[in-house]
């Protein structure tokens, strides 16, 4: 039997992480018993077992897919050979790297802990500069393992090429439908064809002296189906139909202990020779906060010796650590954390899988974008819709009907606005900025959540700056970072006393006091938030107490430190926050600080 040719158009499209389903329509005469309709001109990738086929009118018997045969356009020279030969080298390279490791790794004391003959601080000199070279040539070997799968990839993708020159790359979907008599039917197929993605977008519109903020949705939409879309009813999904279906096994969760390097090295260290003794520092008042984040040198993070051993190519350094006490200074700003080795921890990281490459911001799609897309380094950077809305399956539907030509180009769709009423309010954090932050609240009124993505933020007719919408749920609150308000500003000092304490054991007692003007050039009254921090112990050797504040009614979190301040400050004024800790050790142990990798809200 004859196939019967049918005429049809693609009509809707569901995108989806990385790829999409479409459904083509299209009618035809059917006749009394089994007719073969043929759909051509199809993609390759068409698997038959996830095509559904309905009509009208009689039953489908059978779904399945003929190839075609097209030749390709003019051939031309591929760059095969050149990269086969890049590829050898990259393999070539990475093997004397892996040579070299090892043998810097038996030149490396042994791990059962015997003492070296030399004298430490001239064995150390030598294992330091061994170090060094083991962690460059670590460093070598993982830029040539990610150098040796992009040459990989290439020559597979140039490999295609030459066999697209004469295989199949379009494809017939043959269907079998049981007509109960002469009728002209309607049939729809539906099938999934990659690549295709999309990622959310958002606009916010601020009116000046307004109590609400606009929030129009977008979606960016990127097609390379092969297949030209016009007029099609879209629809955006942050499901991932791709998942296995079976709930996966809990597999047993072993740990395991083994002896390290840094172990060896913190037992030699511990027997260095001293160096001569070294004065003493000052005590006395406390060092003031550092300055504001853009004005601060990245200082060297100290280490007790009894405490993490952090590897370093400077002796001298650790030996100055072994020898000098440490004095207390207030931290309130990120520059003690914008200088930070790599933990000693990490050297093992490395050693167990030297090949593991760098974790990226957000997972990459399974199927790629094109490596030519002007839009790429968005795609691979932003989270997927899936991670997007935090787990959950929501399908949004674009009103219009949608044109998108396969490729590599963009397409932005709205996918709907809605006004909201909003609570303003400023944030100052003192220790941080010198001027305050506004931020607003909003309730997500819709049923569907606010997906997380990339924000423009408009005041007015003005483009005020970027931000990015936290994932929502329907009926959740949504906080929206306004961006720097510098019509309100401060000036934050400090000052120390230390004294001594007690009878039989001796305490060494810092009272820090701290004192916040405020000053706005607002013309309207704002609330404002003031959010300051002392010190968190980790040890109950060291005791911080917070002794007053004025206004008296501040919040403390005991856990992160945080000290909170609720005022009104009215339109050009000034005003005035204070407060007061002590920080107690006893005498003679060493004071040391840092910032924790917990960020505050």
């Amino acid at each position: 039997m004859d196939p019967i040719f049918i005429d049809s158009r693609l009509v809707a499209a569901t995108v989806y992480g990385d790829l999409a389903r479409v459904s083509r329509e299209g009618e035809t005469e059917l006749t009394a018993g089994v007719n073969r309709i043929a759909w051509p001109d199809l993609p390759a990738e068409i698997d038959p077992a996830d095509v559904q086929v309905e009509t009208d009118h009689g039953r489908v018997r059978s779904v399945e897919t003929e190839p075609v045969p097209v030749p390709s356009a003019a051939t031309e020279e591929h760059p095969s050979d050149q990269l086969q030969a890049d590829l050898h080298r990259w393999v070539a390279a990475q093997e004397a790297l892996r040579s070299e490791i090892e043998l810097l790794d038996h030149v490396l004391p042994p791990r059962d802990g015997a003492s070296a003959p030399l004298r430490p601080d001239l064995f150390m000199q030598g294992l330091n500069a061994i170090i060094e070279r083991r962690r460059s040539a670590l460093a070598e070997l993982r830029a040539a393992a990610a150098a040796h799968a992009e040459t990989a990839r290439a020559l597979e993708r140039a490999l295609a090429q030459n066999r697209d020159r004469t295989v199949t790359h379009r494809k017939t979907l043959m269907v079998s439908v049981d007509a109960p008599s002469t009728v002209r039917a309607r049939l729809r197929v539906t099938y999934a064809s990659g690549w295709a993605t999309w990622r959310p977008l958002y606009h916010l519109q601020l009116s000046p002296g307004a109590d609400q903020v606009e929030i129009v949705r977008y979606g960016d939409v990127w097609q390379d189906t092969g297949e030209d879309w016009s007029q099609v009813s879209l629809r955006l999904s942050t499901a991932e139909p791709q998942i296995g279906l079976r709930l996966p096994k809990v597999k047993p969760w072993v740990l395991k202990v083994g002896a390290s390097l840094d172990d060896d090295m913190k037992a030699l260290y511990r027997n260095a020779a001293p160096r001569p003794p070294q004065p003493a520092p000052a005590t006395g008042a406390l060092e003031p906060p550092p300055p504001a984040p853009q004005a601060i040198a990245s200082p060297t993070p100290t280490h007790e010796v009894t405490g993490s051993f952090t590897p370093s190519d400077d002796f001298d350094e650790y030996a100055t650590q072994f020898d000098e006490d440490g004095v207390f200074a207030e931290a309130t700003s990120p520059g003690l954390a914008a200088s930070r080795a790599l933990p000693a921890a990490a050297i093992g990281a490395i050693d167990a899988n030297p090949m593991s490459p760098s974790p990226l911001s957000a997972p990459v799609s399974t199927s790629a974008p094109p490596p030519a897309g002007p839009d790429r380094s968005r795609l691979v950077r932003e989270p997927r819709p899936r991670e997007a809305s935090g787990g959950i399956d929501v399908e949004l539907n674009v009103a219009r009907p949608f044109d998108a030509n396969s490729g590599a180009d963009r397409h932005r769709v709205q996918l709907g606005r809605r006004t909201y009423p909003l609570e303003l309010w400023y944030v100052l954090r003192p220790g941080l900025r010198d001027h305050a932050f506004g931020q607003a609240e909003i309730i997500n009124e819709d049923a569907d959540p606010i997906l997380a993505g990339p924000t423009s933020l408009f005041v007015g007719n003005a483009f005020h700056g970027h931000t990015r919408l936290a994932t929502t749920p329907g009926r959740g609150k949504l906080t929206l970072d306004l961006g720097a308000e510098t019509g309100i500003k401060c000036a934050r000092r400090s000052e120390t006393q230390v004294r001594r304490e007690g009878l039989l054991t001796k305490d060494e007692v810092h009272a820090v006091e701290v004192t916040v003007e405020i000053e706005s050039y607002l013309a309207t009254p704002v609330k404002l938030h003031v959010q300051d921090q002392v010190p968190v112990a980790t040890t109950t050797q060291v005791r911080v107490k917070l002794m007053n504040t004025s206004p008296a009614d501040a919040e403390l979190d005991d856990a992160t430190g945080l000290l909170s301040f609720s005022t009104v400050v009215s339109p050009h004024s000034k005003t005035e926050l204070s407060f007061v800790y002590e920080i107690s050790a006893p005498v003679g142990f060493r004071l040391s600080q840092g910032l924790a990798d917990e960020v505050l809200p």
